[in-house]
């Protein structure tokens, strides 16, 4: 046995050490479509090494190239150029595979800057590092010099720097050129994370591994079937299915009790070695919006009018649920909320015994009751990872307590606050006026989708052609709220799910049991945009 490991590992370092390379080239032109020459491009390694990266300088066509060795520790390579005129860089990625790839970039043409007018972003790396990079707006030199937050400080334009403890870090950057001098900050978010294990020789030799699922059509409509595929003989495959059971083999049934997000567990053992894959299963009921119908609405104070559109058709029964637990059974109605706020409300109609259902939401006294102590605002002024909170009251609160999403605090009644990254929070605030105890939150988005984003894609959906089911795959950097569509090629959507992703795979099943056989598409939309679309047959 350990003849054939040497064997294998000779093999691996053997197989690695050919002359495979890896070329990155491109050329950088601004938007009056003339090259731009001088400007830095900066191609970093993922997962990031202990060094910065690869910094070119384009030349006077705007072109720029570099030549890696095929390394199997490294998936690809993100090439990054700062826009002038943008908050974050252009980024681009490139697998790590033998080949040649052209990532070109287009930036804004900049005709009047300061050359101390400039852009930061920073990568935070699960192993502690963190890779700052700045530019200045202009051609003009400058010096950059760099404050950690924790007493230790860097110059140049690119660095790299490891904190000894988890925190929250507030960075300076200070840009200084022959006749100007500004100062940047920003803060970080350092957590206590275990750095994930290297990739050993035998993961490396062991080739593409995959799991995959399909919802069956079980009596609970809960049932998936797991099955698991490798580029090498498996030897077995083992199963936790998330909700405290388990299994064995290389396909396996599992039917889920309950809904909910369960992350399942698939240990891939070969001759050489073992591979785990995380995935997350989410079971949940579909609801599928295939009715031709909408309604209207207009709101004044506390009060909103309500008008059902059936598309010409004839309803046997309709019903209003007003989202305050009252509702009414006519076609154009209106009704009187208690209360200022926000609330779902649905429409529900029987056509030719089939029940449609379409749900708004609808926000009602906008202004405050003087009458009502609870009855506030919170009001919010955003810029990057900023945010300035203010209480809107029609008197001083007696206390106030500010959660911001993030583990932060603030008992201030107007207060500034800065997140560590960019993403969805949200804002609770606790206060008392008049001896009355108050609570009001407020979800918000913070930083710049181009910056320190989230990437979400569709990954596959299995099976396709599909008949009755399908699993949607989505993987994710990062926890995300997102809607997914089903529509027709037209864009008609058809079916609407929305649900909280997790990092890393997600599993999502969606029932086409009330579409036609043909072509549809399944877009995902995060933050209101479609970020990841796919094609699919229905027979």
């Amino acid at each position: 046995m350990r003849t054939s490991l040497l064997l294998v590992i000779a093999f691996c370092l053997g197989f690695y050490s050919n002359a495979q390379t890896v070329k990155i080239f491109g050329t950088v032109t601004n938007t009056d479509n003339k090259p731009v020459a001088d400007w830095p491009v900066t191609i970093a390694s993922n997962p990031a090494t202990n060094s910065v990266g690869i910094r070119l300088t384009t030349n006077s066509d705007g072109y720029y190239e570099h030549e890696f060795k095929v390394n199997p520790n490294i998936a690809g390579y993100v090439v990054t150029v700062q826009d002038p005129c943008s908050p974050q860089p252009q980024a681009q990625k490139a697998p790590a595979l033998e080949g040649k790839y052209q990532l070109d970039f287009t930036i804004c043409t900049n005709r009047s800057a300061d050359p101390c007018d400039g852009k930061f972003f920073f990568q935070v790396q699960q192993d502690g590092w963190v890779e700052f990079h700045a530019a200045s707006a202009s051609n003009e030199p400058v010096e950059y010099y760099w404050e950690f937050g924790d007493g230790t400080t860097a110059t140049g334009q690119d660095t790299k720097h490891q904190y000894s403890a988890p925190g929250v870090y507030t960075v300076n950057l200070i840009i200084a050129g022959a006749n100007c001098k500004k100062l940047y900050t920003f803060r970080i978010e350092i957590k206590d994370n275990t750095p994930p294990p290297s990739t050993s020789w035998e993961n490396a030799c062991c080739g593409s591994v995959k799991i995959s699922s399909v919802s069956l059509n079980s009596s609970t409509a809960k049932g998936y079937l797991f099955k698991a595929s490798a580029g090498f003989p498996i030897k077995e495959v083992s199963w936790d299915f998330g909700d405290g059971t388990s299994g064995s083999g290389i396909e396996v049934r599992h039917e889920y009790a309950k809904e909910g997000k369960y992350l399942v567990t698939t240990k891939i053992v070969g001759e050489f070695c073992t591979v785990v894959l995380n995935t997350w299963i989410h079971v949940t009921s579909v609801k599928t919006d295939t009715c031709d119908i909408d309604f209207a609405f207009s709101t004044d104070q506390l009060s909103a009018k309500f008008r059902a559109d059936l598309k010409g058709k004839t309803a046997d029964k309709l019903k209003w649920d007003f989202g305050d637990g009252s509702g009414s059974t006519d076609a154009e109605t209106s009704h009187t909320y208690g209360k200022a706020g926000v609330y779902k409300v649905t429409l529900y109609v029987s056509i030719g015994g089939k029940i449609c259902q379409i749900t708004k939401e609808v926000k009602v006294g906008n202004r405050l009751d003087p009458n009502d102590p609870c009855n506030a605002s919170i009001n919010t002024t955003t810029d990057q990872l900023t945010v300035k909170f203010e209480l809107g009251l029609n008197a001083k609160p007696d206390k106030i307590l500010w959660n911001f999403g993030d583990g932060n605090s603030s008992t201030d009644l107007s207060v500034k606050h800065t997140y560590a990254k960019a993403g969805t929070y949200t804002v609770i605030v606790y206060f008392v006026i008049n001896g009355v105890e108050c609570k009001l939150s407020k979800r918000i988005i913070v930083g710049s989708r181009t910056g320190n984003k989230v990437d979400i894609a569709i990954t596959e959906v299995n099976p396709n052609p599909a008949v009755d089911n399908i699993v949607v795959s989505i993987k994710s950097s990062d926890k995300a709220t997102v809607t997914l569509v089903i529509a027709d090629v037209t864009g008609v959507g058809l079916i609407k799910k929305q649900l909280d992703l997790e990092p890393g795979d997600n599993k999502v099943p969606l029932e086409l049991v009330n579409l036609k056989p043909g072509t549809y598409i399944v877009y995902l939309y995060f933050e209101g945009n479609p970020v990841s679309k796919m094609l699919f047959q229905k027979i």
